[in-house]
């Protein structure tokens, strides 16, 4: 069982297929050159009160979706449609939410900017994180009935802001 922390501490189960397809996306953030790992590590190991690794996770996440959607103004549209969805139906319908936006439009867009990017030869590894993600459940579990728990902390949190800020070597 996968074991994170939300910072507000409740976790949430999702199907073990859809969080290790999302897991294994970030994969990708290794195909990069060199310079990208100092903003990398950086954003991993540099002490930070646990607000503003909060702040820089949401702020991350805002601009990764943007990317998809082409539009900083309809990621914002999209992060409020979201906390609306956790005010009026609860925070499981907007995990739930994010869980559907993330397979179906997060993912392939990564791995569609990935495969389209000038390093695409170094990263080919990003069809096998696909293919990891199908097939085997986060941290190379097999595919199982059921689903698993999943809680994301200040370190998950510093890990996104990590994919954001490799990610943004795509946009360039």
């Amino acid at each position: 069982m996968l074991r994170v922390q939300w910072s507000n501490s409740r976790c949430k189960r999702a199907p073990r297929f859809i969080l290790g397809l999302l897991a294994t996306h970030g994969l990708t953030d290794l195909c990069w050159p060199a310079e990208i790992f100092l903003p990398y590590l950086c954003a991993l190991l540099l002490p930070a009160p646990d607000v503003l690794v909060t702040a820089a996770f949401f702020a991350s996440s805002v601009a990764h979706f943007g990317a998809d959607l082409c539009s900083l103004s309809g990621s914002v549209a999209l992060h409020g449609a979201l906390a609306a969805t956790a005010c009026v139906w609860g925070p499981n319908a907007a995990f739930d939410a994010v869980m559907a936006y993330m397979i179906s439009i997060h993912a392939p867009m990564h791995f569609k900017r990935v495969l389209s990017s000038e390093r695409r030869a170094s990263c080919a590894m990003s069809a096998l994180a696909v293919v990891g993600g199908l097939v085997g459940g986060p941290m190379g579990l097999p595919i199982a009935a059921g689903r698993v728990r999943l809680c994301i902390g200040h370190r998950e949190q510093r890990l996104v802001v990590a994919h954001v800020l490799s990610s943004l070597k795509l946009l360039q």
